[in-house]
């Protein structure tokens, strides 16, 4: 990843290089402040006259060039060509440097140093990086018990808790690590670190478990449904064993909200923070979320929340469980769960939120690049709609993720709107 640092900084890389570089920068802090630095070389060297630019590089630089170029080819041997073709962009940068062009010092990443609150007889210390999708923690704890799982929560201005990750003790040895939060910097009132309990732990001791090829289908008691309602249903989808997904995940997360709303979200399916707590959208783009239906004008308490997808889905890497798209057999296993949620609910409209909410609502056919923000009618009569996934924000660059919020409130907006607007056709 390091010899794309460069190209990240003129511009010059594609989209598939763009998107690894952007997965490696949200855990590596070492590689986004040297990515600063490059960027503020590249602007100045972008102000500079090529005419009036110096025939030859200042005294020292090339020495300086070679020397790194030698020291990024020992680091990256697999990559031989790219690290060749940052060297030759290294070179012509330098000839084209004025004398005091690279005098100047490197811009330094801003950090803010926080207290954070912590269990008895453990020491934390934290330096906050805010960024235009929330904040970067920069962790230090000691007095952690060794083995034991922690929580690394923010808590808003409005009183609500963020989860910002998780992380297991390291005993007598100090821990350093980095999390990140969906909450903006000014929105952060307090930080703190806490005992996660034992379900975590088991979790993560946990050894990988393959899918056995055939799913034993256990029988299902009978739930009384007094109601018939989201509640009886609920009971029975804990029990589903349509797919293999239900087998390494903690629990179903069904959805939630009022059984009489008038505006459903339909998502992806629960991430880690989902499957812990059994409920949907509490993790980092559950909060970026909540905090684009403030801005839209939305009530989170008045709207009903759920998933194409029931269980969590993901690759066991060591202790940490990465997010693993469903496909589209595990959509269909749980669609019958989802148009009992749209048919008991009866809402108004309906916003998917993502790819495949999409197409577990309008089919597989539906392209959500070509279709975002267009009202369709369903067969039942209820007008539906798709956009981005609040998580596709938080992949985006830092560059555009403004810009990508700023589409998907005006989306949510469009879908309360829609909503409103289906209220006074049918009166």
């Amino acid at each position: 990843v390091v010899p794309l640092l460069g190209p990240a900084a003129l511009g010059l890389l594609t989209s598939r290089e763009q998107e690894q570089l952007d997965r490696h920068l949200r855990t590596c802090a070492g590689c986004r402040e040297e990515l600063a630095a490059l960027t503020g070389v590249a602007r100045r060297l972008g102000d500079l006259d090529a005419e009036s630019a110096l025939a030859g590089p200042p005294g020292g630089v090339a020495d300086l060039v070679l020397a790194r170029v030698s020291r990024e080819r020992r680091r990256a041997q697999r990559l031989q060509g790219l690290v060749a073709a940052a060297a030759s962009v290294a070179v012509l940068l330098a000839g084209l440097v004025t004398a005091g062009a690279l005098t100047e010092d490197a811009p330094e990443v801003p950090m803010e140093a926080v207290a954070v609150q912590a269990d008895r007889g453990v020491d934390a210390t934290a330096n906050l990086v805010a960024h235009t999708w929330g904040v970067e923690i920069k962790l230090v704890a000691a007095g952690l018990a060794d083995g034991r799982p922690y929580t690394v929560q923010v808590r808003t201005e409005r009183g609500e808790l963020v989860d910002a990750g998780a992380f297991l003790g390291t005993g007598e040895r100090t821990l350093s690590c980095n999390l990140n939060a969906s909450v903006l910097r000014e929105d952060a009132a307090s930080f703190s670190v806490r005992d996660a309990g034992g379900r975590v732990r088991d979790m993560a001791e946990r050894e990988p478990q393959a899918p056995r090829r055939r799913i034993p289908q256990r029988r299902i008691e009978a739930v009384p449904q007094e109601d018939g309602g989201l509640a009886a249903a609920r009971a029975l989808a804990a029990d589903c064993r349509q797919c293999p997904l239900w087998e390494p995940a903690t629990q179903t997360v069904w959805g939630e909200g009022p059984e009489d709303a008038r505006l459903m979200f339909i998502g992806e399916q629960p991430g880690d923070a989902e499957d812990l707590t059994g409920r949907p959208f509490v993790g980092p783009a559950g909060a970026l979320l909540d905090r684009a239906f403030a801005d839209a004008g939305i009530d989170r308490a008045a709207v009903y929340l759920t998933n194409a997808v029931k269980h969590f889905r993901f690759q066991q890497r060591g202790k940490v469980r990465l997010h693993q798209r469903p496909d589209a057999g595990h959509v269909h296993a749980c669609h019958a769960w989802l148009q009992r949620e749209i048919g008991t609910v009866r809402p108004d409209a309906i916003v998917c939120l993502g790819a495949t909410a999409a197409a577990a609502v309008f089919g597989a056919g539906f392209r959500l690049t070509g279709q975002r923000g267009a009202w369709h009618t369903l067969g039942n009569g209820v007008r539906a709609m798709a956009t981005v996934h609040p998580a596709w924000v938080l992949r985006q660059p830092a560059a555009a993720q403004a810009a990508a919020y700023r589409g998907l409130v005006e989306d949510l907006r469009a879908g309360n709107e829609g909503r409103a607007g289906a209220l006074e056709g049918s009166g």
